[in-house]
């Protein structure tokens, strides 16, 4: 019995050594599984960041607001195709920009019709936008760009080549409008852009900030007219020369943007421009030629939003050369009624 109760006592001494292993065991499992804890933890707090940094990163272009409406309207180079689709410095309106009434050349020089026409940017624009229909080039000017055309006269009031919200819009013809070559094209291309920013009743030339059909004002004054009397209007099937025949302004009541005109109404819309015309250009109009309107707001005349300043141009005839144009003032041209 003796013996007996001594081996339980020794029982009972021997006994609390696995009890301490045991709870260390598990404390060591805590703190490893505590660790493991943070670990995790702040592995998905780095994760969350990198997911907010790439959602912040990623910028619709239409999301550009006010930003892409001071972005000039011609594609940007980092978004231009392959190709030198961009108005290159050699052009014929950027070599040969007036900026100043004393800076206008005294006379004609044929080889600004020499330069770039700007025809060769058509294929690379149409893969910008489909819409691109042609290419207007003013030498003297920097109005150098993609026409565009949508089934809406309105859409593209308001929008640039990429669709996007524009203050300044882009070149663009009306809805009946017809494109090709020389004999496919309507007998009265009109084509229209803003003016935001040169709408005085004295106008000034030359100034980087004036863009789309702000720099067309310049055909106020006579000297420009006649040192720059040629356009290039062009559309993907067919280069093409125009001679100025008439810049003037007008009320809305002159319905001088009829694309497809009989041969009465056609006339009459020639004769128009020609008696509303600052000056008298020595080119004569025929039933049987096609013309190119430009347009663009003016308030030349007020603040009332029913005037316009139009530039009116013929295509060059079949074996027509380009040569010196006689611009002399109009002493009695018809005036906007508003």
């Amino acid at each position: 019995m003796a013996n007996e109760n001594t081996s339980r006592r020794r029982r009972k001494k021997s006994s609390p050594m696995p009890m301490i292993l045991i709870g260390v065991l598990v404390l060591v499992i805590f703190l490893a599984a505590v660790g493991i804890g943070v670990s995790l933890l702040g592995g998905k707090e780095s994760g969350g960041d990198e997911d907010s940094s790439s959602s912040i990163a990623v910028i619709e272009p239409s999301s550009a607001g006010a930003d892409s409406e001071s972005e000039p309207e011609v594609p940007s180079a980092d978004l231009q195709p392959s190709g030198d689709a961009l108005p290159s410095d050699s052009s014929s309106s950027s070599s040969a920009a007036a900026t100043s009434l004393d800076s206008i050349p005294s006379s004609f020089d044929p080889k600004l019709m020499e330069g770039d026409s700007g025809f060769f940017n058509i294929p690379s624009y149409k893969q910008i936008n489909s819409d691109v229909k042609g290419w207007l080039c003013i030498p003297g000017t920097n109005i150098n760009y993609p026409v565009l055309w949508a089934n809406d006269v309105m859409y593209y009031i308001d929008k640039n080549i990429y669709k996007q919200t524009s203050k300044d819009g882009v070149v663009y013809a009306g809805p009946t409008v017809r494109f090709g070559n020389s004999d496919d094209i309507s007998r009265n291309t009109v084509l229209f852009g803003h003016n935001w920013t040169n709408y005085s009743a004295n106008p000034r030339i030359g100034n980087a900030s004036d863009v789309m059909f702000a720099q067309l004002a310049a055909y106020h004054y006579r000297e420009f007219a006649n040192a720059y009397p040629y356009i290039w209007y062009s559309t993907d099937a067919e280069e093409m020369k125009w001679v100025i025949f008439a810049a003037f302004y007008t009320d809305i009541g002159f319905n001088y943007i009829e694309p497809n005109p009989g041969d009465e109404q056609f006339m009459q819309i020639v004769n128009g421009a020609k008696s509303r015309s600052r000056h008298n250009f020595d080119v004569d109009v025929k039933s049987t030629d096609k013309i190119l309107t430009l347009s663009t707001c003016t308030r030349a005349y007020g603040s009332s939003d029913k005037q316009r300043f139009v530039v009116m141009a013929r295509l060059l005839r079949e074996g027509e050369q380009v040569k010196a144009v006689t611009v002399t003032n109009n002493p009695n041209p018809v005036l906007p009624s508003l």
